[in-house]
């Protein structure tokens, strides 16, 4: 973790995410059968494994019983009242930053996984977070590892 607030002190950098193609706003004329064809169709299933959006504004308490329990020992952070836990889910990370007085969480993040650490794009951390750049109700901050063009993970806060 001295790393990651190392990395943090050092400077956010954005991912290199480009925007979304424009499309047309106009619609094209759907045949009746392909209409009810859609909406016979399920839904698909969620792409994300953490759901950090809806997790944010939960306390503690609240994460432990949608999560379940934390697989290790809560680690101290940098802060004498902060404490951080750690989940894994189909191998990705979520660290779990908060504080120990009020037990509102403080931060999420979401390490880049593999046997480097790194990652040269945020997209798939960004997936697994269920999470959005543009979303007014918290910030996505990528954190650049050492090597150019490269990021850690992200980590997510309450604007």
């Amino acid at each position: 973790m001295k790393l990651l607030c190392g990395l943090l002190l050092a400077g956010l950098t954005a991912c290199d995410i480009p925007s979304a193609p424009a499309t047309s706003t106009a619609a094209a004329p759907v045949p009746p059968t392909a209409a009810v064809t859609a909406r016979l169709v399920a839904p698909a299933p969620a792409t994300f494994l953490f759901d950090v959006p809806a997790l944010l504004p939960q306390r503690l308490d609240q994460l432990t019983q949608q999560l379940g329990p934390a697989p290790g020992k809560d680690t101290p952070n940098e802060s004498v009242d902060e404490l951080e836990r750690t989940y894994l889910k189909h191998g990705q990370k979520l660290v779990i930053t908060y504080n120990t007085q009020t037990r509102q969480t403080e931060s999420f993040f979401l390490p880049a996984p593999g046997p480097t650490e790194t990652t040269r794009t945020c997209r798939h951390l960004l997936r697994a977070g269920n999470l959005r750049l543009d979303d007014p109700t918290y910030r996505v901050d990528s954190l650049a590892a050492e090597e150019a063009g490269t990021y850690v993970g992200v980590v997510v806060t309450r604007k």
